[in-house]
């Protein structure tokens, strides 16, 4: 027994604990505190939860209530899930379409937000150039029959190249220059390639500051809550300040964020 005592023995003690092991003394003080304030964080992080699933629900029921009041959009079936583009997007999105009426579109990812840009594109304003790039040809071809199409309306397949930035490993599309050349963009909607587990995930952006910018813009980051996103975000921002850019940004939460960065115009739509 006293063998044992030795090895490993425990010591309450009023404001520390003393755990010794093989005669090692380790201290832990203020267990109850650290208790509470583990308790505090997982309390906040539950109610930034709920504050968020309710802020999803909430920009769900003014979307839908806006789809239904909007004659260019003919196709009212939106399916927006935590894998693609939910209600707190969209809902920016549409807001961004209606009011700011972009005339050239560059959209990465297709997917829900398509969608939108599509009848945006040939039953708002059909003078609008819309492009949008993808990787996956079956993905391509299932979302193109729900799609409207058009001579402005061009969705591109371009494969995915791995490449180094600042000793990590991410994925952008390949070979963009053909399909920006020449263009300026008062939209570009960045919800792909993968962004996930990526430190900088969607740094194609990157390639088109300055030059294919027009002079009032909006970006829109997609995933803006994670730590990859985030990464890439401060990029865009050293980017623009390194070319005398003028931005303003803002964030929307909710199950999902987006980031979005304007020019001075169209800064209004953060009062959305």
């Amino acid at each position: 027994m006293n063998f044992l005592q030795t090895i490993f023995s425990v010591k309450n003690e009023n404001i520390h604990k003393i755990i010794t092991i093989c005669g090692i003394k380790i201290k832990f003080f203020n267990t109850k505190k650290l208790i509470e304030y583990d308790f505090e964080n997982l309390k906040q992080k539950e109610l930034k939860s709920i504050k968020n699933q309710n802020e999803e629900l909430f920009k769900g029921m003014i979307f839908n209530n806006l789809v239904l009041q909007k004659d260019w959009i003919k196709n009212k079936e939106f399916i927006p899930t935590k894998g693609a583009a939910t209600y707190s997007l969209l809902y920016i999105l549409l807001i961004i379409l209606d009011k700011a009426r972009p005339n050239n579109i560059l959209e990465f990812g297709l997917g829900q937000t398509s969608k939108l840009t599509t009848q945006y594109a040939h039953f708002k304003n059909p003078d609008c150039i819309l492009q949008i790039i993808d990787h996956d040809e079956l993905w391509i071809k299932a979302m193109s029959d729900e799609l409207p199409s058009a001579d402005n309306i061009n969705i591109i397949k371009r494969e995915l190249e791995n490449f180094q930035l600042n000793d990590a490993q991410n994925d952008r599309y390949k070979n963009l220059q053909d399909i920006t050349a020449g263009k300026k963009y008062d939209l570009i909607i960045i919800d792909g390639p993968y962004g996930f587990n990526r430190t900088y995930p969607r740094t194609n952006i990157l390639e088109l500051i300055p030059q294919n910018l027009s002079q009032n813009f909006i970006i829109i980051l997609d995933d803006a809550e994670r730590q990859g996103e985030k990464n890439t975000a401060q990029l865009i921002f050293e980017k623009l300040e390194a070319n005398n850019i003028k931005y303003f940004k803002f964030y929307q939460h909710a199950t999902k964020s987006q980031l979005i960065i304007t020019s001075e115009k169209y800064k209004f739509v953060s009062f959305y």
